[in-house]
């Protein structure tokens, strides 16, 4: 491997940390060991250092020679979902404190009255109402009081506030009065964590501006700490290169970037394999891919559809709304971790919950006692019994027949073979409407597209899905088993900024009062990307407008490349035809925001490819595994992944052992190897 200079990405997991190398000559280093949720950062030295050990070297010589690090961790995430964030204060508008619990009376279910609303964030009494207000075309029409804001500051004191959320009403159009309260606040308490709204989600939507900020606050003192220490910790160890992270719109942002917007890294980890499938689309020349990735604690859903990937403006994370540019990522709990129970009343369930890397799945010997999904593959000889991951990792076969006899045979009185083969059926079935959730509510045919089967499990339930789904093709791309943190060594940089764009298409100005906000967006933005070491020929933006027409409710973003009302009249008709079958002639349409999304690009990665089959594929050694339940358990050909080359086919059923994924083949499935070492899957339907 070249060792002039290497792209590292390390993607933390809830199961697996993973970490890629890539060299000055494109080859590749991965390297697979169990996460440490108790310490995430100690999780990411110690696979640093594990790796650099496979490779011959300390810790300091491997991260001397890097001159790019990328890393996603779901540390923000899970600081949210398991509500282990920090002490906020919210500052409001005098008469909109209320706001954040009222939630515009959203629910989950709009016919279930009866539900309780989520527990919000901030409580009432650290919800503090100041006097100050702006008008909706952004003119201040009174200035901050700033004995009401000294009265909050004081109940925070008290309280033990250790971040604040500023989300006035209209700071979206004007920003002056919230900045103002900032000053305030932090000469008076410099300790305290502020966000704006303003600075954090400037978009028209009181309650979804707040609810942004407020999980910016909340997440705030547990983020950016664990990046900073972990930054420190890496220069330490010899880091000199770019410390960058993986954010939720795809792209990676420097540290400093983020300080003031962590949320944008809410789905830092699962984001990061947009770049790694977009890439893939691009090398497959496919337009319609569906991809699942799928690790040891969930399966993750993305998808392209006519080449380009699906985004949103608009996340829901645990009830919680979040108006940042995302990926737009479907994730149940369906991994390789996840646990299989029979209740009281004999019902019989998978998921959602999961064993993570500590205990893990039973057969890891780590203290687990459950039935998982891990489990049930190595029973059903689908994984090979001791040494895995590359002898990092033992599978106790033992272990795995008696979490299954004793967690699901026995309470359901049937044989082993039959539980554990109930216990894929229905973590597929999970898998299988998450995608038909995603490509059905696009109005999308699941046949028209191919899947994509990544993560270390994915491959092993890649056929059977796509079987499910009625998808002829399935794709294993060359790195399946660390999908994620290769798509974090070709990820661009990427900053997206949205302003509020109030106006009608076709009004006099409004094109030119269009084209003066995104010159002075662009600007702001290419000072960003050239303070980060980007030259103007490496930049690229992406534009983009909120449109609806008038009276409507929600909005479509619409591309634009020329500032031109008939153009961008066109596409908005275009999108909205395809989403509602119909647009309305001569109908008035009105603009709420802009968007501008710039980037910069690093240099693209060219894997060499694989030599020219001239020999047949022969398997390394037969198996006998359960294949399906009209066949069940066939002795199998076992293929390894290492040997194969360019042009091989391989007609199942069969399995491949590859460093951090198996790939399973079912009945007449038929593989063939690209030219890069990715597995193209004609699936076979009877």
């Amino acid at each position: 491997m070249n060792s002039a200079s290497y792209r590292i990405g390390v993607d933390v997991g809830g199961t697996f940390t993973d970490v890629v190398l890539v060299g000055d000559d494109c080859s590749v280093k991965v390297s697979k060991s169990l996460s440490n949720p108790l310490d995430p950062s100690d999780g990411v030295i110690s696979a640093l250092k594990r790796t650099a050990a496979e490779m011959g070297m300390t810790l300091v010589e491997l991260l001397s020679r890097c001159g790019l690090f990328v890393h996603g961790s779901t540390i923000a995430t899970n600081a949210l979902l398991e509500r282990k964030g920090c002490k906020v204060g919210l500052l409001t508008t005098e008469g909109f404190r209320d706001s954040l619990e009222i939630r515009r009376g959203i629910r989950v279910d709009v016919w279930d009255h009866r539900a309780p609303p989520p527990t919000p964030l901030v409580p009432r009494s650290l919800r503090q109402p100041i006097l100050e207000r702006t008008s909706a075309d952004g003119a201040v029409l009174r200035a901050v009081d700033e004995v009401t804001v000294h009265n909050a500051a004081d109940v925070f004191e008290n309280a033990g506030v250790e971040a604040v959320a500023i989300c006035l009403i209209n700071g979206f159009a004007n920003g002056e009065n919230e900045r103002a309260v900032h000053d305030i606040l932090h000469e008076r308490s410099p300790y305290l964590q502020i966000s704006c709204s303003s600075d954090v989600a400037a978009v028209m939507g009181e309650y979804e501006r707040t609810s942004t900020t407020v999980v910016n606050s909340y997440i705030s003192r547990k983020v950016l700490p664990y990046l900073s220490a972990l930054r420190s910790a890496l220069g330490s160890s010899g880091l000199k290169g770019s410390f960058l992270m993986a954010k939720s719109n795809g792209g990676v942002a420097t540290l400093e970037e983020l300080a003031s917007t962590p949320v944008h890294l809410i789905l830092s980890g699962p984001a990061a394999g947009s770049s790694a499938l977009r890439s893939f689309a691009h090398k497959v020349q496919a337009s319609n891919l569906v991809s699942i990735e799928v690790g040891g604690t969930s399966c993750d859903v993305m998808v392209v559809s006519g080449g380009e990937l699906s985004m949103t403006e608009r996340l829901e994370v645990d009830q919680h709304v979040l108006m940042i540019p995302s990926v737009e990522v479907h994730t149940v709990g369906a991994g390789g971790g996840t646990i299989a129970r029979v209740n009281a009343d004999r019902r019989f369930t998978v998921g959602p919950h999961g064993a993570g890397s500590r205990p893990g799945p039973a057969c890891y010997e780590r203290g687990g006692t459950e039935a998982t999904v891990t489990d049930a593959h190595l029973v059903l000889g689908r994984l090979k019994a001791g040494a895995s991951l590359e002898s990092k990792l033992s599978l106790n076969m033992e272990k795995a027949v008696s979490a299954i006899a004793g967690g699901v045979a026995e309470p359901l009185g049937v044989n082993l073979q039959t539980a554990a083969a109930g216990i894929i059926r229905l973590v597929e079935q999970e898998m299988w409407h998450a995608v038909e959730q995603v490509i059905l509510g696009r109005g999308h045919d699941p046949r028209s597209f191919a899947l994509v089967a990544a993560g270390g499990a994915g491959p092993l339930h890649g056929v059977n899905v796509a079987r499910l789904l009625g998808c002829q093709k399935v794709y294993i791309p060359a790195m399946a088993g660390v999908f994620c943190a290769l798509g974090m060594c070709s990820t661009n940089v990427r900053h997206d900024k949205r302003k509020s764009f109030v106006s009608k298409i076709g009004e006099a100005g409004a094109m030119g009062r269009l084209e003066e906000q995104l010159a002075e967006m662009k600007s702001a933005a290419q000072a960003v990307l050239l303070r980060e070491g980007f030259d103007i020929k490496d930049h690229e933006h992406l534009t983009s407008i909120e449109c609806r027409y008038v009276g409507q409710q929600w909005c479509i973003d619409v591309g634009f490349e020329a500032i031109d009302a008939i153009d961008i009249r066109k596409r908005f008709e275009a999108a909205h035809r395809y989403l509602y079958g119909y647009a309305q002639e001569n109908g008035t349409i009105e603009t709420l925001s802009l968007q501008l999304a710039s980037i910069g690009k690093l240099p693209i990665l060219a894997e060499p490819p694989l030599p020219k089959a001239t020999t047949k594929a022969e398997p390394q050694e037969w198996r006998v595994a359960w294949i399906d339940s009209e066949r069940g358990a066939l002795n199998v050909p076992v293929y390894n992944a290492r040997v194969l080359e360019y042009g091989h086919r391989i007609k199942g059923p069969a399995l491949i052992d590859a460093a951090t994924t198996t790939v399973l083949l079912g009945y007449q499935d038929e593989l063939h190897v690209l030219s890069d070492g990715s597995y193209c899957i004609d699936v076979f339907v009877s």
